[in-house]
């Protein structure tokens, strides 16, 4: 089945609107980021705070070879504090690492989501925390961060959701990252799944330091695109019903009338050019979409290729599955089998993309 012929069908919002050099494509990229802010996920919040980050004992890790220790990042406002911990392991390397800012389930070190030691192994530095020590997943907003920019627990219409307060937190553990002069400051790449793969493209369509982006299976809302979503994938209408605190509230206006979206998620996708973007779906994992994941990633590789970062992306014009991968392109993507889950797997892949194409 031809993917082109499928998109075709959608009448996908255009997203370049004439851009014709880099200089066009950042105003329109600043106008798309605005456009996500107040239709969608609401603005990363900006907020007078003081940030503070204290340092805790360092560890040898992985048979000596690295070094682990937590930071403590506290959030001061008049209206009380908030701290939630990053955990860091960074390679003995003797030079500057490339390092994976992970928004995490959990806040183990190792976890099942995250083999530490073997990213370490492989030379990069790993960076994570646990999204519910930022504020919690549920529709309490006057819980951790939530409750210094709500207080009252109330948000407009256009107002931040979760995602957005967990990508603000993960602006400032970039923040703390700068710092470091055991991190190569021009190879940092950030990745989640699921909820926390849309938090990763949406903290990077925002925060330009992010040179690489890993979304794992991150479906509606995320790298999926709404138009034509699949009966047995989620829809706009379910994830507004279940989760609607991910989102701003003027989101839930286009439950049964996507056709007036003015944007479709390759325009979410198409933010991050022209750094590098990495999507990847499970074939048992329909939920989130798989098709849905593929034909954004070849709809919004047009941008790419406007901006002369070519190829834009090498998959071919027919659904992978299985485990095929594509890693050829600015944009990269791999299917694999099994279901929803972030494994050795998709990390192997991940690291395999991110030491090619390094310092490109």
């Amino acid at each position: 089945m031809s993917v082109r012929n499928d998109i075709g069908k959608l009448h996908l919002p255009e997203v370049l609107d004439g851009v014709t050099s880099a200089a066009d494509w950042e105003v329109r990229r600043q106008e798309i980021v605005a456009l996500l802010a107040q239709e969608e996920y609401g603005p990363i919040p900006d907020f007078p705070c003081e940030i503070t980050y204290e340092v805790g004992p360092n560890e040898r890790y992985g048979g000596g070879s690295a070094d682990y220790y937590q930071v403590t990042i506290t959030v001061t406002t008049p209206r009380g504090s908030h701290a939630f911990p990053l955990s860091c392991v960074i390679p003995r390397a003797g030079r500057p690492c490339p390092a994976f800012v992970h928004v995490n389930f959990r806040g183990g070190v190792p976890d099942s989501y995250m083999p530490s030691e073997e990213i370490s192994d492989n030379g990069f530095a790993c960076f994570s925390f646990c999204y519910n020590d930022v504020t919690m997943d549920n529709a309490d907003f006057t819980d951790g961060l939530a409750g210094l920019v709500y207080p009252d627990g109330v948000r407009g219409p256009h107002d931040p959701g979760k995602i957005s307060l967990w990508a603000w937190a993960a602006m400032r553990a970039m923040d703390y990252i700068a710092t470091l002069p055991a991190i190569d400051q021009k190879n940092i790449g950030i990745i989640g799944h699921s909820r926390l793969g849309k938090t990763a493209i949406w903290t990077a369509a925002n925060d330009l330091r992010y040179s690489f982006v890993f979304a794992n299976q991150s479906g509606c809302c995320g790298a999926a695109l709404t138009r034509g979503a699949p009966e047995d994938a989620e829809h706009i209408d379910q994830i507004c019903k279940t989760f609607p605190y991910w989102l701003c509230e003027n989101y839930k206006k286009y439950v049964g009338h996507i056709e007036e979206l003015p944007f479709d998620q390759h325009w979410l996708l198409a933010t991050i050019a022209p750094r590098r973007l990495y999507v990847s779906s499970a074939e048992e994992d329909r939920w989130t979409g798989p098709d849905s994941q593929y034909r954004a990633c070849v709809e919004t590789a047009k941008v790419w290729e406007a901006l002369g970062c070519v190829p834009g992306f090498t998959g071919p014009d027919a659904y992978p599955g299985g485990n095929d991968a594509f890693q050829e392109g600015y944009i990269a993507y791999h299917s694999r089998t099994g279901d929803h889950f972030l494994s050795r797997r998709d990390w192997l892949q991940f690291m395999k993309y991110f030491k090619k194409y390094r310092n490109q």
